[in-house]
């Protein structure tokens, strides 16, 4: 186990150009993004789309796991950066209601990188990474609304991040009920 650790400790050193990791790895991260005639990774970027310290193509070098975003002086910083303006006019709660699922990334962004955190509109149309605390209710859901006897239902809302679906395949019934029964439907 002790030569396990070495080993990666080593690696890790190797992989970092023999930076230690001694809190003052944002300075050392941002001196590689600031090379001259070396790769820029917010060149033609603006504060708060995604970036990587490695070039494309680099073989040599070591991308670490951790999301980093171009900031308002154009350096590639691991922490989320403070923009002024917003990186492009994707708003991800417009057209919602609170409670609805949302993402950060526009979904016309190539370069941007969705955190799996589920993400809902909250009451003032803000994307956030908690369930939101809706005075109403984003709407009655109705699982067989439009639909008639023997299409496919569920009984859980798709824009309710909280209600879990079970396997069993439900269909509508002659009521306009979804029952996790085969529906006895008379045809004409």
């Amino acid at each position: 186990m002790l030569k396990v650790t070495f080993l990666a400790l080593a690696l890790a050193l190797v992989g970092c150009g023999g930076a230690a990791a001694d809190g003052d790895s944002r300075q050392h991260m941002g001196e590689i993004a600031q090379q001259p005639g070396d790769y820029e990774p917010c060149a033609g970027k603006v504060c708060g789309d995604t970036c990587t310290l490695c070039a494309p193509g680099d073989d040599d070098c070591f991308e670490t796991m951790v999301l980093k975003t171009c900031d308002s002086d154009g350096a590639c910083t691991p922490s989320a950066a403070a923009c002024t303006e917003p990186p492009g006019d994707y708003e991800p709660c417009a057209g919602k209601v609170c409670g609805d699922s949302c993402t950060i990334c526009d979904p016309s962004d190539p370069d941007c990188v969705e955190t799996m955190v589920l993400k809902t509109c909250d009451p003032d149309g803000a994307c956030t990474p908690s369930a939101a605390a809706c005075t109403e209710p984003p709407g009655d859901y109705e699982p067989c609304a439009g639909k008639v006897c023997g299409d496919s239902c569920t009984i859980c809302d798709p824009s309710d991040p909280d209600c879990f679906e079970t396997m069993v395949l439900k269909t509508c019934d002659p009521d306009g009920a979804c029952t996790p029964s085969a529906a006895a439907c008379m045809t004409e």
